[in-house]
């Protein structure tokens, strides 16, 4: 679904990729975050027909989008600060960038990346 805004003088579209690349570039300016991961398989991706996953999904409840993001982070990190700075960033730029409302940051921590020879 993309972002359809009327206004005086026209119309504006932001299609969801471009939410999406700037969501992607705020979490990948993060410390401590590693990179964006393909969310964890869950018991209904068994059932059902495979689907693609990506590691930002976005929805829309009206004009307010939601944003999912599944990210690995590196070891030694504070799992909980990064994970808020992952959802004050994302929400401000997306905001900020967009001019879009964002109710909510979903971060899922998919796994810990640990240095080589650890």
């Amino acid at each position: 679904m993309e972002l359809n805004k009327k206004s005086t003088v026209g119309r504006l579209k932001i299609a969801d990729e471009v939410i999406l690349s700037v969501a992607r570039q705020v979490v990948g300016d993060i410390s401590g975050v590693y990179s964006l991961a393909e969310p964890a398989a869950s018991l209904t991706g068994f059932l059902l027909p495979k689907r693609v996953t990506a590691p930002i999904r976005l929805s829309f409840n009206g004009d307010v989008a939601v944003i999912e993001i599944s990210v690995l982070l590196k070891y030694g990190c504070r799992i909980r600060e990064v994970a808020e700075e992952i959802q004050r960033s994302v929400k401000s730029a997306v905001q900020d960038m967009c001019g879009l409302t964002v109710s909510k940051v979903h971060v899922n921590i998919s796994g810990i990346v640990f240095p080589d020879g650890k």
